[in-house]
Order: structure tokens, then C-alpha cells, then sequence
């Protein structure tokens, strides 16, 4: 159980890294290992980055077989999770990342790498786009949550339900015909 050994140095990392999605939690990936990827007959495939005996870096990873091709994808419980690299943030972090990148294509012996739902300005939709060698399909949209600003999910249902509120108005005014707005001054 080598996953379980990088505990300790996964929850570090994690605390320090900039806004880390749950998703890259050990607990996370530990029990999406256990319960889904292990069952389903997936090969654990971990990428660990060091700098100076200290863990910089972990990309955890499966790898499944179907049909004669070996895909390669980020660890989860195979739904619909961003694909995300959990690194030290710092002047080295997109380096790190291009390694990490050119280390999966090399050493997994995949025939397909697999990387849903990377978002584009993310250090690994960066490297992505300058990855040479590599065809990718043509990017697609996906709706998300800005948590920017919004203190709780109660917060943001209120912030959604002024947003609601505006818009009913402004179809509302619409109904009423053509409304215009000028300025009157003394």
C-alpha cells in the first residue's frame, strides 16, 4: 500500500497548495482507490515529485485496458472531477507540471492520455497547450461556481437569487413596452 504512505506528505502538500480542490485530498483519492479503481481492475499509477527530500508534487492516476488500448486518468471515482495536478505553489510549480506531464506520457506506456475537465488556466491546461507531440480534442465548455467572494452555499444562493430577482425586472420593464432613461438637472 504505497498510497498510504504518502499520507502524511499528501496532507502537507495539500495545506500548502493554493486553493486545492477536494478532489486532490488524500482522503479523496485514497477512498476513490479503494472503493472504485481498485474494484474495477485499474492499475494505481502515483507521480511523485521531490525537491530537496520534500514531496513538491503528486499526480495521482489509473490506468485501465479496454478493448486492447491502455488509457491513462486522474484518480477519482471515474465521474466527472477536474483533472488537477496537487503541486507547491511557487516559481518552480509549472515546471514541476511539465515534468510531471512529459513523465506520464513516457513511463505509463498508455496509448491514451486522458484528462477530462482541464481547465485551461490552470498550470496543467497550460503545459497542456505547449506539450509537444500530443493531439487533443477540441476544447469544451463546462459550467462551474465561482466561489470568489461568497463566504457559504447559503451566500451564494442569495447572491444567485438577486441575479434572479434583476432579471425577472428587466423582462418585466420589457413587457411594458419600450423604456427609456434620461438625465434631468437643475
Amino acid at each position: 500500500d504505497s498510497l498510504l504512505q504518502l499520507e502524511s506528505d499528501w496532507n502537507a502538500l495539500w495545506n500548502n497548495a493554493s486553493a486545492p480542490y477536494v478532489s486532490q485530498s488524500f482522503t479523496w483519492c485514497e477512498l476513490s482507490w479503494r472503493e472504485v479503481a481498485s474494484k474495477r481492475g485499474r492499475r494505481l499509477f502515483c507521480v511523485v515529485g521531490r525537491s530537496a527530500e520534500k514531496v513538491v508534487l503528486i499526480w495521482p492516476m489509473m490506468i485501465s485496458t479496454s478493448h486492447g488500448c491502455t488509457t491513462i486518468s486522474p484518480l477519482g471515482p471515474e465521474g466527472s472531477e477536474y483533472s488537477l495536478v496537487l503541486c507547491a505553489p511557487g516559481p518552480h510549480e509549472f515546471g514541476w507540471i511539465q515534468r510531471a506531464l512529459d513523465y506520464v506520457t513516457r513511463h505509463s506506456q498508455a496509448d491514451l492520455v486522458r484528462l477530462p475537465y482541464t481547465p485551461l488556466e490552470t498550470p496543467l491546461g497550460k503545459a497542456l497547450a505547449m506539450f509537444k507531440g500530443l493531439r487533443f480534442s477540441t476544447p469544451d465548455r463546462t459550467s462551474w461556481i465561482s466561489w470568489e467572494g461568497v463566504d457559504d452555499w447559503q451566500s451564494y444562493l442569495a447572491r444567485i437569487q438577486q441575479l434572479k430577482t434583476r432579471q425577472r425586472r428587466r423582462r418585466n420593464l420589457a413587457k411594458q413596452g419600450d423604456v427609456r432613461f434620461e438625465l434631468v438637472e437643475d
